[in-house]
């Protein structure tokens, strides 16, 4: 069987699935049979991924590279011939899905984040879930990776029996690190992602404002698009690390107290899963995918969305300590029976050979029920 994976950009999560989820395809198909289309500046994202799987087309710009993402695919489906072909986030999805739905192709389609959960007007909310109804009748099968995104996917029309809920997943072992050092004695939290309004960073940088004699904040990641609603003037208790490699995420992250995502909303997010990882525990806002990552009191603690003054409250009452290790072991203990992609693999494999006529039932992984 051959699948072929294309994205009009995989900077960030989507460079994070991917380099979880093909060498483990590898391993079922043949590292010949999977391959990746993605944007030649984003290439060098995929260091998971073999580069004799890679294909690249030139993206200058975003609507740049939307020519050249149709073109590149078109050979390589017309070249190659896939037996699936799998497509992620929404432009992908859009251009490519009617062009893939011609050939004899099955087409798979993993939305990373509806683009109508995005959004908090009801007429933008209802235009998306009619495009993604409509560009659903040219899917075989949409991959879920939340609940929360099945929901989503449902609750705009498209039916239940394109869904399959896979939940994403990292590898079980972290990137080799080297021990971190801690010398501050204050509640430490780790912030990883792009400085915009969807991941919310304006809310924690208010909530921490007053708390700056006990709690020190790092953040992992930097503006992609400028936001002025984010604003470090008078902040002494955070330190800004800019983007940074895996393994020196999981090397801060292995040093703070919780890892913290004030999210406006989220697919299945990757930051908790790095957390778990290493046994720390997660504080984030109850909004989309991350209704599946935490187990409220167990593993970490929920607040309410785009509420710096609820997060507030919650770092108040929370301190260095036995405590919030323990919910990390608790969290690393869920992520292994969960979030591997292991599991990942497994089942989008299954899904692959149920698609193309193997008899193999599509395992459906459940989150753990909370209490």
């Amino acid at each position: 069987m051959k699948v072929l994976h294309i994205a009009e950009t995989i900077r960030g999560g989507i460079a994070t699935h991917l380099n979880a989820l093909i060498p483990g395809l590898q391993t079922h198909a043949g590292e010949d049979n999977i391959r990746c289309l993605v944007p030649d500046a984003h290439a060098a994202d995929l260091d998971a991924v073999p580069a004799s799987a890679i294909r690249t087309f030139r993206r200058p710009s975003r609507l740049g590279g939307l020519a050249p993402l149709v073109v590149a695919s078109v050979r390589e489906i017309r070249d190659w011939k896939p037996d699936v072909v799998h497509l992620h986030s929404s432009f992908a999805g859009a251009l490519i899905r009617p062009i893939a739905a011609l050939t004899r192709a099955r087409v798979v389609y993993t939305p990373h984040c509806w683009s109508m959960a995005r959004e908090t007007d009801p007429l933008k909310i209802r235009a998306y879930g009619t495009i993604e109804r409509l560009l659903s009748l040219l899917t075989d099968r949409i991959v879920a990776g939340s609940t929360d995104e099945a929901v989503v996917g449902e609750r705009a029309g498209i039916a239940s029996s394109r869904i399959a809920l896979i939940f994403n997943g990292l590898p079980a072992t972290p990137p080799a690190f080297a021990p971190g050092e801690r010398t501050d004695t204050r509640l430490k939290l780790l912030f990883i992602g792009r400085l915009d309004r969807q991941k919310g960073v304006d809310i924690l940088l208010k909530a921490i404002r007053p708390l700056q004699d006990r709690v020190s904040l790092e953040i992992a990641g930097d503006a992609v698009v400028a936001d002025s609603s984010v604003s470090f003037e008078g902040l002494t208790n955070v330190t800004r690390l800019g983007w940074i490699s895996p393994a020196e995420v999981s090397r801060r992250l292995s040093v703070c107290d919780a890892a913290v995502l004030p999210s406006r909303w989220e697919g299945l997010c990757y930051v908790p899963m790095e957390a778990m990882r290493v046994s720390k525990p997660v504080l984030a806002a109850r909004v989309g995918g991350l209704k599946d990552l935490v187990l409220d009191g167990q593993t970490g603690f929920f607040f309410e969305p785009e509420s710096p003054e609820a997060l507030q409250t919650l770092l108040e009452g929370l301190a260095p300590g036995d405590a919030l290790a323990a919910m990390g072991e608790a969290g690393h203990r869920y992520f292994m029976d969960t979030f591997t992609a292991e599991k990942m693999t497994g089942a989008t494999w299954a899904l692959y050979r149920d698609l193309v006529g193997g008899a193999v039932q599509l395992p459906r992984n459940q989150p753990r029920k909370e209490g």
